[in-house]
């Protein structure tokens, strides 16, 4: 999907800006693991997020929630499954909530935003990035490796808000922090 954008700021020349999709697992610790009895006493939940390696081109040594860009032909939930399993060697499958649509189950994101357009060399143009964010959780009791990142560590809301996350993720700390962002019962 593209758009023309044209004015001043784009030097008065018509501009063609991609959108490219970015998927992300908010991965739910499973509350029968021993680890989560005092997160689960508590009332509050974790999500496993990894530390970006200090030396990564774009936001070194912050934290984030695993995921990536959507390649054509690619659903969301297939993008989750995909760089979950890259990024950290473990199967997930999303959480679903109880809300229908006929007989099908709606698998919706639970969050989203967008940057606006940028340069990016890598894709080649102005892209705008477009994030979409899904509750996961793992299944066949596999456990999570950091494949492709310094470390990957299950966080409460309250201790995210003393990392620092990527760009846009802070939102996204404040909503679990006040309880407006839940995984599903």
């Amino acid at each position: 999907m593209s758009c023309s954008l044209s004015g001043s700021f784009f030097h008065q020349q018509e501009m063609t800006v991609r959108y490219q999709d970015v998927v992300c697992a908010f991965i739910v610790e499973d509350k029968q693991s021993k680890a989560s009895e005092e997160v689960t006493n508590s009332s509050s939940f974790r999500v496993l997020c990894s530390q970006r390696y200090d030396d990564a081109e774009h936001f070194p040594s912050m934290y984030e929630f695993p995921g990536g860009k959507v390649d054509e032909g690619e659903t969301h939930i297939q993008t989750m499954k995909r760089e979950c399993s890259e990024e950290l060697g473990i199967e997930v499958e999303p959480i679903v909530s109880n809300s229908t649509e006929g007989d099908v189950i709606a698998i919706k994101p639970c969050y989203s935003f967008h940057h606006e357009p940028k340069q990016d060399k890598r894709l080649g143009g102005l892209v705008t990035f477009r994030l979409f964010f899904y509750w996961a959780k793992i299944v066949n009791n596999s456990q999570p490796k950091a494949l492709a990142s310094q470390k990957v560590e299950w966080l409460t809301p309250e201790q995210m808000g003393k990392l620092t996350f990527c760009p846009g993720d802070e939102g996204i700390i404040e909503d679990m922090l006040s309880g407006t962002l839940r995984p599903p019962e």
